[in-house]
C-alpha cells in the first residue's frame, strides 16, 4: 500500500508541476519568485529566471523527532539514533529535487543558508541569506515607553507557535518536562504562569502532561497581534536545544520589549546574539 500511495503521489506532482508550468508559461513572465511551500509542485520553466524564497532544510525537526517520537515507534532510542544518518540522507535528496529549478534562493536564516549550500554543493545555485524581517504588529519598535506588562506576581511567562508544529512541542516538552515539575514541587504555583499563544489545542499526549499543572497554564488559541500578546507577559521562553527553523517567531520577538530566554543554539541562526 505504501508503495502504491507512493506512486500516485509522484504521480499527482508530476500532473501538478505540468499543469503549474504551463500557467506560468501562458503569463510570460520575465522572473519567477516561488515560495518554499509549493516548490514541490512546480516544474521549471525554461528560459525563465527563478528565485525561491526558502525556509529551513527541515533537519531540526529529523532530530526532534529521533529524540521525542521515533525512539517510541522502534522502541530504542539506539535505533532511533541509528536512523537519523538515513532519514537525513532521504531528506537532502528531496531537498536537492525541491530546489533543482531555482537559479537563487533566499533563505531567511544564515545557518540554513550555509546548510542549503552544503547539502546542493554540486548544483550551480545561489543561496544568499538574510536575517528575518521582524513583524512590527504592536507598533512598539523605536516607541521610547512599550507596552508594559501588569505587575506580577503572578509573572507570565510566553511560549509562542503553533500547537501541533514540531518545535512548538518540543518547547512545552521541555517545559512540561524540567521547568513545570520543579516550580510546583517549590510550591511556586501562584507566582509563575504560562501564557501558550499560538492556533489549535495541544496534541492529546501533552494536553494530559499538562493537565497537572493547568492552574499554572493559560492557552490563549490564536491571536490577530502576536507583539501585544507577548509584550503583555514578563518574558519569553524557547527552551528548544536545536536552531530554529524561518525564525519569525524569534526575529518578532526579538524586536519587542519583553525579555526573550532562548537556548544557546538559535545563535546559529540569529549571529546578532553571539
Amino acid at each position: 500500500r505504501s508503495v502504491r500511495n507512493r506512486f500516485v503521489a509522484w504521480r499527482l506532482q508530476i500532473e501538478s508541476e505540468r499543469r503549474v508550468a504551463e500557467a506560468v508559461a501562458d503569463v510570460a513572465p520575465d522572473i519567477v519568485l516561488i515560495f518554499a511551500e509549493i516548490i514541490n509542485y512546480f516544474g521549471r520553466v525554461k528560459g525563465v529566471p527563478t528565485i525561491g524564497w526558502l525556509g529551513h532544510t527541515g533537519e531540526p525537526y529529523d532530530q526532534i523527532q529521533t529524540d521525542l517520537g521515533i525512539y517510541k515507534l522502534l522502541g530504542s532510542a539506539r535505533l532511533a539514533r541509528l536512523s537519523l544518518p538515513f532519514r537525513r540522507w532521504f531528506r537532502h535528496r528531496k531537498i536537492s529535487r525541491q530546489v533543482g529549478g531555482l537559479d537563487v534562493g533566499l533563505v531567511g536564516s544564515y545557518y540554513f543558508a550555509d546548510r542549503f549550500r552544503a547539502i546542493c554543493r554540486r548544483l550551480p545555485r545561489h543561496f544568499h541569506a538574510f536575517s528575518h524581517p521582524a513583524i512590527d504588529e504592536g507598533d512598539q519598535i523605536g516607541v521610547p515607553d512599550p507596552t508594559e506588562p501588569p505587575p506580577g506576581p503572578p509573572y507570565t511567562i510566553a511560549l509562542v507557535g503553533n500547537l501541533l508544529q514540531t518545535l512548538t512541542n518540543a518547547n512545552l516538552d521541555f517545559t512540561v518536562r524540567e521547568i513545570l515539575p520543579e516550580m510546583k514541587r517549590q510550591g511556586l504555583e501562584d507566582r509563575f504562569k504560562f501564557v501558550i499563544i499560538g492556533k489549535f489545542e495541544p496534541r492529546p499526549e501533552m494536553a494530559t502532561r499538562l493537565a497537572p499543572y493547568r492552574s499554572m497554564i493559560e492557552l490563549t488559541g490564536y491571536v490577530e497581534n502576536l507583539a501585544s500578546a507577548v509584550n503583555r507577559c514578563h518574558m519569553m521562553l524557547h527552551a528548544v536545544p536545536y536552531p530554529p527553523g524561518a525564525g519569525m517567531r524569534l526575529s518578532t520577538a526579538f524586536s519587542l520589549s519583553t525579555a526573550c530566554i532562548v537556548h544557546t543554539a538559535v545563535s546559529e541562526s540569529f549571529p546578532e546574539l553571539e
